[in-house]
């Protein structure tokens, strides 16, 4: 019954020692995480909206070139009706215009694979940077963060010196 009482005063004193303490980097801890986890979300969307954006502005280029391409073909097509003297005139334009179109295609399809790979290369370094950091605040917390065998010891030692002092008043 005695060690119950002295357990339970330890834990009292614990408790209005270092409770508040506690339950505040508890605190600390949950609001870094939620904080964390919303930049994670932020950065998440953004990518996402960029990536749109930048499919967006593919998809209409493609279009515009599609469109471009459906004109002057047809346009072509009227010519060598017309006449067939323009015939052989239109398919060396046409073929001209092909190689030109199959180029710049090629071009924007070049530029496209390098721009995504820009992305890429900026995601992968925003990513590995955000983790760094990540890694880097969870290190600090664990460098700052109360060793819970040394407060444990701590409490014991406290309670030895109690207990001696109690008796010393007793004996006096």
């Amino acid at each position: 019954m005695k060690d119950a009482h002295s357990k339970e005063s330890i834990d009292r004193i614990r408790e209005i020692l270092f409770g508040g303490q506690i339950r505040k980097y508890e605190r600390r801890f949950e609001q870094l995480d939620k904080r964390i986890r919303k930049e994670n979300e932020r950065l998440h969307d953004f990518t996402a909206q960029q990536i749109n954006s930048l499919l967006a502005d593919v998809k209409k280029e493609i279009e515009g070139i599609s469109t471009k391409l459906i004109q002057e073909t047809h346009s072509m097509q009227t010519a060598l009706k017309e006449s067939t003297q323009a015939i052989d005139a239109a398919k060396q334009e046409l073929s001209e215009l092909k190689d030109m179109l199959t180029n710049e295609i090629s071009e924007v399809h070049n530029k496209l694979d390098d721009k995504i790979e820009q992305i890429n290369t900026h995601l992968n370094r925003s990513h590995e940077e955000l983790r760094l950091n990540l890694k880097k605040t969870s290190e600090r917390i664990e460098a700052n963060k109360v060793d819970r065998a040394d407060l444990a010891n701590m409490f014991v030692d406290m309670s030895a010196n109690l207990k001696n002092f109690k008796k010393k008043l007793e004996a006096v």
